[in-house]
């Protein structure tokens, strides 16, 4: 099914502030639709013996400099026009951009001419979604748009701008094309049984194996995928006075938490990102954990608690330089389940003797980690032991799947082959796979968007901002 039978939208103009909130050198207007030109040229108005076409129309994707008029005849600003017809470009259809210095008073205004001139507000997302449904992107590269403008590392970016430019399309292209060759043969055994290009058992067989092996591949990243997209809860977690706080500086290079000899100086946990080689590692501070009856102090170890459920790496902080408190062997114990790495501080002094042998109690030798905040020892050991227990130690592949969407749709399709081959291993003509094939053509579909219901396109796009 096309886009444009899914999801109808009439090619009236809508206008909406491109560039982000704010003050700023440049600012953009920019229109798509019907009359979009007409509705520059009412507004804009080019310098000097400008290149215009016979019927008196700006030329197509020309760089024009000249002033935006008001309602009343008035200048609002010295500005850059430019018109450009589709179906090239962003969204297939004739767009045009004012770009204005970047005052929000000033863009609001130029917005409002805009707006009476004959456009209407854009809603959010709008102008990709335009491009969607004129086959400009497909649904996969439409929300590497937004993956693009969120990123929040250079690896990210890489990541999203891949996507953007199909590297996840060509993925599921060749597993759709796969699946239509699986069915065409079914349908050639149903129609033709003689002939040669029916589907054999044996090769039914291997099809669906070879197209299961390639959906695993692509599922065993997508966690890798959506860390590298979406970043990464790390929580620091330990008794008072272990050493959080100034684990928490070190690593974002900075005096962010206060440190002190005093035991429960934190009291409320303190949140920042950091590029961790890469992955947005979103450091979380907690409050010193112990029996306490001061209540901000509780307070604040509640949130520490919580903090712990909710984390998707726990580093365990415990003093190196000191035998295990039973503090600690409590925490040890209580979150023995998450894996947490067990961070081992205050290197810089004379180290606890046996402490790490009994800590291979609660967790493995690879997941112990020595280091002092105060001279940086053991710090980039930590940096590679957290990249490799969440990444990994490789460099990360452009088409890596990261977002939910498209892994739930893939495991339905794996669950669906699966069926299918079950279904064949045990005797089940080949006639009747191809109700289980389409179902899981169906379903992949769904992610690049030839398939998906208007349903699912408005949900994606009505995350997206103004203007985008």
């Amino acid at each position: 099914m096309k886009s444009e039978e899914k999801l109808q939208f009439n090619n009236d103009a809508i206008a909406a502030i491109a560039t982000a909130s704010g003050q700023g050198g440049i600012g953009i207007v920019r229109i798509s639709g019907a009359g979009a030109q007409a509705i520059l040229q009412k507004v804009f108005r080019p310098f000097g013996a400008a290149e215009i076409d016979e019927n008196g129309e700006m030329l197509s994707h020309r760089v024009y400099y000249g002033k935006i008029i008001g309602s009343h005849g008035e200048i609002l600003d010295r500005a850059i026009g430019i018109y450009m017809a589709g179906p090239k470009s962003y969204t297939g259809e004739d767009v045009a951009e004012l770009q204005c210095h970047g005052g929000s008073k000033l863009l609001q205004a130029v917005l409002k001419l805009v707006l009476q001139s004959g456009a209407r507000l854009a809603t959010p997302g709008e102008f990709t979604m335009r491009a969607f449904l004129n086959g400009k992107l497909d649904l996969t590269q439409a929300e590497a748009v937004a993956d693009v403008i969120d990123a929040k590392t250079e690896v990210s970016l890489s990541l999203s701008q891949a996507q953007l430019g199909g590297a996840l399309s060509q993925q599921f292209a060749d597993i759709e094309q796969d699946l239509l060759d699986l069915i065409a043969s079914i349908e050639v055994g149903i129609d033709f049984p003689e002939d040669e290009d029916a589907l054999s058992t044996e090769f039914a067989e291997l099809g669906l194996q070879k197209l299961m092996t390639r959906l695993d591949e692509i599922l065993q990243g997508a966690r890798t995928g959506r860390i590298y997209r979406e970043g990464l809860r790390c929580v620091l977690l330990g008794e008072v006075n272990v050493g959080k706080s100034s684990l928490f500086n070190a690593l974002l290079d900075q005096e962010r938490a206060i440190v002190t000899d005093i035991a429960g100086t934190t009291r409320d946990t303190i949140e920042e990102y950091i590029d961790l080689d890469g992955i947005p590692l979103q450091l979380i501070d907690t409050a010193g954990l112990r029996e306490t009856d001061e209540k901000v102090e509780a307070l604040g170890i509640e949130r520490s608690r919580k903090q712990a459920e909710a984390a998707q790496l726990l580093l365990l902080l415990i003093d190196g330089s000191r035998a295990l408190s039973e503090e600690s062997k409590a925490l040890l114990y209580e979150y023995q389940t998450a894996e947490p790495l067990v961070v081992l501080t205050k290197a810089d002094l004379p180290q606890e003797k046996g402490l790490e042998k009994e800590l291979l109690q609660f967790v493995s030798q690879e997941k112990i980690c020595a280091i002092s905040a105060q001279n940086g020892t053991g710090m980039q050991e930590l940096k590679e032991l957290i990249k490799k227990s969440s990444v990994g130690v490789d460099k990360p592949r452009e088409g890596l799947i990261n977002n939910i969407r498209h892994e739930q749709a893939l495991f339905e399709v794996r669950h669906m082959l699966e069926d299918a081959y079950t279904a064949l291993m045990s005797g089940m003509s080949i006639d009747l796979l191809g109700i289980d094939l389409m179902n899981a053509y169906q379903k992949l579909g769904e992610i690049t968007g030839k398939t998906a219901g208007e349903e699912v396109i408005n949900n994606i796009f009505s995350k997206f901002c103004l203007g985008k």
